[in-house]
């Protein structure tokens, strides 16, 4: 079954620049996963930044069943 997410809450904190030019890899971790909901935890190495994201995670027919009912 195909899934799709929504993001209830994020935190994102720069900490300090790069230097102009480089390349920064950006590592994402899913912390726990449940039937619902996933933490996820996003760090950019050497103290660059990090991101906390709470998403509820759905099936894709209930998203399709709800598009542009709003």
């Amino acid at each position: 079954m195909s899934e799709t997410t929504l993001s209830h809450d994020a935190h994102f904190s720069l900490i300090s620049i790069a230097p102009p030019g480089s390349e920064v890899e950006i590592h994402a971790t899913v912390r726990r996963r449940g039937r619902n909901l996933a933490f996820i935890r996003v760090d950019a190495p050497k103290q660059l930044g990090l991101a906390t994201i709470t998403t509820w995670i759905m099936p894709m027919n209930v998203r399709r069943r709800h598009r542009g009912s709003g």
